[in-house]
This record gives structure tokens, C-alpha cells and sequence, in this order.
């Protein structure tokens, strides 16, 4: 929330004690949607320009081995898509 970080940088001293509302110093995650609203807040003063720390996000789907074992589709992402597969689910999960 780039309201609050404007907060913080607007807060006495930069603290946040006392601050009504959001107020926050660090914003861990920018997804690619927020790129241009980013470089504004750059531009602003707002934020300080970062470099990559390393991380690349990743998203992992985890079910139990023995559901693995009995149903192997359902350990790759094209075996959860369509309808038929909607339903398998949701009769396994339920």
C-alpha cells in the first residue's frame, strides 16, 4: 500500500507510533501489475530504487503422496483444468 509507505515518510521522524491508519516502511512484494505505480513512487522520493535480491516467486501445489499415487493428474497443473476435473476435485476435497 503505497499510502501507507507515504505515511511512514510523512510520519515525525519517520515513526509510525501515533500515525492513524496504515503507515509502513517496507512493501516485501511488487507484482508486475504495480510496475508503473512503482516507478512513480520512485520518482517521488517515496520509495528508494532496489535491486533483485535473488528470489524469483514460485507457486507449488502439494498433496498428500497417497493421493499422488491413487490419482497422478492431480500432480501437474493440466490435470486440474476443465469441468470433469473441477467435479474430481471437488468430490476428493470435499
Amino acid at each position: 500500500d503505497y499510502d501507507a509507505l507515504r505515511a511512514a515518510n510523512e510520519a515525525p521522524q519517520n515513526n509510525c507510533d501515533g500515525v492513524e491508519g496504515p503507515c509502513a516502511h517496507v512493501m516485501s512484494e511488487i507484482w508486475p501489475g504495480q510496475r508503473q505505480v512503482w516507478k512513480d513512487a520512485e520518482q517521488e522520493g517515496l520509495i528508494e530504487p532496489v535491486g533483485n535480491n535473488g528470489r524469483t516467486a514460485s507457486y507449488y501445489w502439494y498433496i498428500p503422496k497417497f493421493v499422488a499415487q491413487e490419482d497422478p493428474s492431480l500432480t501437474v497443473s493440466y490435470g486440474l483444468g476443465g469441468e470433469q476435473n473441477r467435479r474430481k476435485l471437488a468430490q476428493r476435497f470435499k
